[in-house]
């Protein structure tokens, strides 16, 4: 006697069930991970803004700490042909965060390594314009020290006079570092002005809609610092940016 065969239309139902329950868990896990990485994008993104946020600010602080600088002492000794014994000792005393270039790498990845590596040469001519101030202040320190003891007290800048005193070699070496100490000033307020616009507009382009460090600079010391032609190219660059 032939035997009838199984009923076999429950394994249909089985695997159609079983592939719903698959492809539903499936969906879940793939909307959790992008979800999770979405998070971490945007997370990544949040503290990208804040360490250039963080910059801007760095370098505005610097920035104001070398105008004050300038228009307390360079400016008032700028046109004395003898500013170099005239002049005496200013330290910048506020203590300064430096700049975390680990932190901003990631403007390499957005194509923009020159920007980086400006930014790193502006944290490197601050540092090396605070020492040039120091060093400079120690070699007026020691003129004044030979004044001291020599009993000069002429209120008249006699060079030879001085250099009878104190010598030539502190004489030359003081003037040196007073005229380094004019150019390199001028030159690192230009670079940091010049460097915060330019991480500004970086900064604006990657991450649109949010509120950035917007500091107005008056066109008179932006033509005090980058001249009359710069200062006219720097408002042409704010009208379109605006």
């Amino acid at each position: 006697m032939a035997l009838d065969a199984p009923d076999m239309v429950w394994i249909p139902k089985l695997l159609g069930d079983f592939i719903k329950v698959a492809f539903s868990a499936f969906i879940g896990a793939w909307a959790a991970f992008k979800y999770q990485q979405h998070n971490q994008e945007q997370r990544k993104l949040d503290e990208q803004f804040a360490e250039g946020i963080k910059a801007q600010f760095i370098i505005y602080t610097q920035f104001n700490a070398l105008l004050v600088f300038k228009k307390q002492k360079l400016d008032e000794y700028r046109d004395d042909s003898n500013r170099a014994f005239n002049m005496t000792p200013f330290s910048i005393h506020s203590e300064f965060p430096e700049l975390d270039i680990n932190a901003l790498s990631y403007i390499l990845k957005d194509g923009k390594p020159a920007l980086l590596a400006e930014i790193l040469i502006t944290e490197q001519r601050f540092r090396t314009l605070l020492g040039t101030i120091e060093e400079r202040n120690n070699y007026h320190r020691q003129l004044t020290k030979c004044f001291a003891e020599s009993g000069y007290t002429n209120p008249e800048t006699n060079v030879q006079e001085i250099e009878s005193i104190v010598g030539i070699a502190l004489c030359k070496s003081l003037s040196d570092l007073t005229d380094a100490l004019y150019r390199f000033s001028d030159e690192t307020l230009k670079n940091h002005l010049e460097v915060f616009e330019q991480l500004k507009q970086h900064l604006s382009h990657k991450f649109k809609g949010k509120n950035l460090l917007r500091i107005e600079i008056s066109d008179e010391i932006i033509e005090a610092i980058l001249g009359p032609k710069r200062k006219s190219t720097e408002k042409s660059s704010k009208e379109k940016s605006a």
